[in-house]
């Protein structure tokens, strides 16, 4: 049994709480299922191009991003808000990392290729 320091009650689905305020729900839930169905519809529209994959990863992993943020605001147990925060750390990174590939592949139409090009191109840009 799992001591509860917090005596809010606990959440419904861990994504529905009284203790979040509405405007939480209405600025998280219809982008979540806003980011994935724009991304499937971008990832079915553009079959195997690459600048059409990225913007489904970056979509996909913004509304995971933003799904664990919904359980992150809602938990109301330390271990929960830990384990979500601790996602989130790792999944944050991921949606710049695809945002900027996005970019990349829009602008030059091309893959990085590898670990190599990608480091001769950033020495290239920033001087």
């Amino acid at each position: 049994m799992i001591l509860a320091l917090c005596n809010l009650p606990a959440p419904h689905y861990l994504l529905f709480s009284e203790n979040v305020s509405s405007i939480v729900y209405f600025s998280h839930h219809p982008i979540f299922g806003i980011a994935l169905i724009l991304g499937l519809f971008v990832l079915i529209a553009g079959r195997g191009r690459l600048p059409n994959l990225m913007l489904f990863l970056t979509f996909f992993s913004f509304g995971a991003w933003v799904f664990l943020d919904s359980i992150f605001w809602a938990a109301n147990r330390s271990d929960v808000i830990m384990f979500v925060w601790a996602a989130i750390l790792l999944v944050e990174p991921l949606v710049y990392a695809f945002c900027l590939y996005t970019l990349h592949s829009l602008i030059d139409e091309k893959d990085f290729g590898s670990v190599d090009r990608c480091l001769k191109d950033y020495w290239q840009y920033s001087r």
